[in-house]
């Protein structure tokens, strides 16, 4: 994954929210922003030198009132398990600030090229 990849994570369907989402799209990815270079490094080791692990891998994940994540669902079109399982991790120690709702779900879609 190049650097202005990881800066984008690409947003491939457009937004990692509703568009009427009443959630502040800053609260919502301010997290994910902190754990681009923990995502980077999940990239770099999944590929070997030489080899090419590219796709997308789409997270959806809750998060609970207190503000801890908990990962749903992956789905993956990069054919890289490591890379999966390295994301699944990355997102599940990612800590919010309080959601404004009991329980917020967000699905994110990452692409690494």
């Amino acid at each position: 994954m190049t650097l202005a990849t990881l800066v984008a994570l690409s947003l491939v369907s457009g937004s990692p929210l509703p568009p009427r989402s009443s959630l502040d799209r800053g609260w919502a990815l301010a997290p994910i922003h902190r754990a681009l270079p923990a995502l980077k490094a999940c990239h770099a080791r999944a590929r070997k030198p030489g080899g090419v692990c590219r796709g997308r891998i789409t997270v959806r994940f809750a998060i609970d009132p207190s503000g801890g994540v908990t990962v749903e669902d992956l789905q993956d079109t990069t054919g890289c398990p490591g890379l999966v399982t390295c994301v699944g991790e990355v997102f599940s120690r990612m800590v919010y600030a309080p959601p404004p709702r009991e329980l917020t779900r967000i699905v994110y879609p990452l692409r690494f090229d």
